[in-house]
């Protein structure tokens, strides 16, 4: 049985034992990746700028995805790919505190493709 920890976008694998005989952790981790290259979030000016890059031919849009605990989200827009390379979004409606967000990236087939969580954290200034 495989364990697998995702904190921050970095995977931890805890134990990589299938029917008692160790896998190689690279066989394991190969298996979680999704077709997500690169996804960047940041604070820009008032809100928060996402870009990233999709490997799949087959993509038809994406979702854009916020949550205020890291669980729970909300899809507050979608977009159409950018098929020159990377796509970008801004959330004009970002918060003070922690902002979570995460992409999904809708196929051809109707299966949705989910990033990693990227997470910034807004300080509300005096």
């Amino acid at each position: 049985m495989k364990a697998l920890i995702l904190f921050a976008g970095l995977f931890i694998i805890t134990s990589s034992v299938v029917s008692g005989a160790p896998v190689p952790a690279s066989k394991v981790s190969k298996a979680f990746f999704n077709g997500f290259d690169d996804f960047h979030a940041h604070r820009q000016s008032t809100g928060v700028a996402l870009a990233w890059t999709h490997t799949s031919a087959t993509v038809t849009g994406f979702i854009i995805q916020h949550s205020w605990d890291g669980t729970n989200f909300t899809t507050i827009d979608q977009v159409a790919p950018d098929t020159k390379g990377w796509n970008n979004y801004h959330d004009a409606g970002a918060l003070p505190g922690f902002n979570y967000y995460r992409l999904g990236a809708i196929l051809s087939d109707g299966t949705i493709d989910y990033s990693d969580i990227e997470c910034v954290r807004i300080v509300k200034r005096k």
